[in-house]
């Protein structure tokens, strides 16, 4: 019988492009990695249920279009 193995597996195998998993080849954004760091304090904290400063960012840039 085959053994299963996740196609995202690309350290055991010679792979040049993998679409079974969301991996991306560039790494993450260094925006990205400065938000992170910038904002580690909030990590033990639960995020709003409710998302209410994105909601309020996203009516404020809707409303600007």
């Amino acid at each position: 019988m085959k053994r299963y193995e996740h196609g995202g597996n690309y350290f055991s195998r010679d792979i040049i492009h993998d679409f079974s998993v969301n991996i991306n080849p560039l790494g993450m954004p260094e925006g990205v990695k400065r938000v992170l760091a910038e904002n580690t304090d909030k990590f033990s904290a639960y995020p709003d249920p409710k998302c209410s400063e994105l909601v309020k960012r996203l009516c404020l840039r809707w409303a600007a279009i």
